[in-house]
């Protein structure tokens, strides 16, 4: 049979084709990125105020107290491309299209992050960017739902693929909302990426990719002791499209074309916390004919913060979120399709309950007399941390 299924793969086969070598070299890559991420994020703060690439608080979508850098990508993406280009080899076409494409939208995310680009610009320098990979033969020609497998013509693949990247690279771009969110959410998702994609090495014969998502997952890492909060310096557009960018491109490469049952579902049920809030922003901006890139205070993550809940709070509910659907996309590599769709749909139902229960007038009282009283805590402590600092 030309189509095998993941669940025919034991365990004991599958640790026995893990090549110890490459399983050092993986450890080395990591632990290499991770530290040159959290060495370059202090110098990355001080261009920030260099440039101007500076966030200033308001107290409606910015929560932060004081002017904070936001161009944090910068030393995710240099440790990301050194890590690539230190460990991984062969350099193909693809994963040259992936460098060069992430490096240019990283540019563009560092121009916004300076002046503020207009929509419409931003879109189409994003649209050029994505066209990078797309060149270099990093496309969806077909993927495998129910069995099946469907086949685009080169057009539609082009067009889909287009679509993918962009829509995703805004996706992660658009939850960056809170200190340690976009970026906790993209390194959770890249472990879920790295596991899927060992998996599925043993039906594809990609080996690439767990590489690279190793080198990814590392660099958020590296970088989320400055950004959580209360951040340090934030990843800015530089940081959160240049994730995006490379996930979504890295999801085309391993996933989608997988020869399984329901290879299709994969990389939406990793991604589908950031897919979701998107995919409803825009349609309910669009509904009330607002402008689909109109920034407003109404993701899931200030939904949460409405209700009382701590920045804190709000971010590791969201990352335990994103962790158990990224346990689901796992167990469907495996074949395990009916576990998949338990966990993942008692996540959602959780999520569901909690927007249900805390609409309640009383509970949502109670929670923002805490939330009121923390932030005066906080306060208190940041004024004796200033005068400790002055002495």
């Amino acid at each position: 049979m030309e189509s095998k299924i993941l669940s025919d793969i034991s365990t004991l086969e599958f640790l026995q084709k893990i090549n110890l070598e490459s399983v050092f070299l993986a450890i080395a890559a990591m632990l290499f990125t991770g530290l040159v991420s959290f060495a370059l994020t202090p110098f990355a703060r001080v261009l920030g105020f260099k440039i101007g690439a500076v966030d200033i608080p308001d107290n409606k979508r910015h929560f932060h107290r004081r002017p904070t850098p936001r161009c944090g990508g910068v030393a995710i993406f240099t440790a990301f491309f050194l890590g690539v280009l230190i460990f991984y080899r062969p350099l193909t076409m693809e994963t040259i299209g992936l460098l060069l494409g992430t490096f240019c939208i990283m540019l563009l995310g560092l121009w916004d992050d300076t002046v503020q680009l207009k929509p419409l610009v931003k879109l189409l320098g994003q649209l050029f960017c994505a066209g990078i990979p797309i060149v270099c033969g990093i496309t969806i020609d077909s993927f495998t739902i129910f069995g099946h497998q469907i086949t685009l013509s080169p057009v539609v693949s082009v067009l889909v693929t287009l679509f993918w990247i962009v829509f995703l690279t805004n996706a992660v771009n658009l939850i960056d909302g809170l200190d340690g969110l976009a970026c906790g959410v993209s390194a959770v998702s890249s472990v879920s990426l790295l596991i899927c994609s060992l998996i599925c090495a043993q039906l594809t014969g990609e080996r690439s990719m767990p590489m690279i998502v190793a080198i990814l997952a590392s660099a958020c890492i590296g970088f989320l002791p400055s950004n959580m909060s209360p951040a340090k310096i934030f990843m800015g557009d530089s940081g959160a499209l240049s994730l995006g960018f490379v996930l979504s491109t890295l999801s085309v490469i391993g996933l989608f074309k997988i020869d399984a049952v329901y290879s299709f579902f994969i990389p939406f049920i990793i991604f589908a916390l950031p897919l979701f809030d998107t995919a409803h922003s825009f349609i309910r901006r669009i509904l009330h004919r607002q402008s689909p890139f109109a920034a407003d205070r109404k993701h899931i993550h200030h939904r949460l913060l409405d209700f009382g809940f701590k920045q804190q709070e709000v971010v590791i509910f969201l990352l335990s979120f994103s962790s158990i659907l990224g346990i689901s996309a796992i167990l469907f590599s495996l074949g395990k399709y009916v576990s998949a769709l338990i966990i993942a749909a008692t996540a959602i139902i959780l999520l569901g309950l909690m927007f249900i229960i805390f609409r309640h007038k009383k509970v949502g009282e109670f929670l923002q007399i805490q939330r009121e009283e923390s932030v005066e805590d906080s306060k208190e402590e940041s004024v004796k941390e200033e005068k400790k600092q002055e002495d």
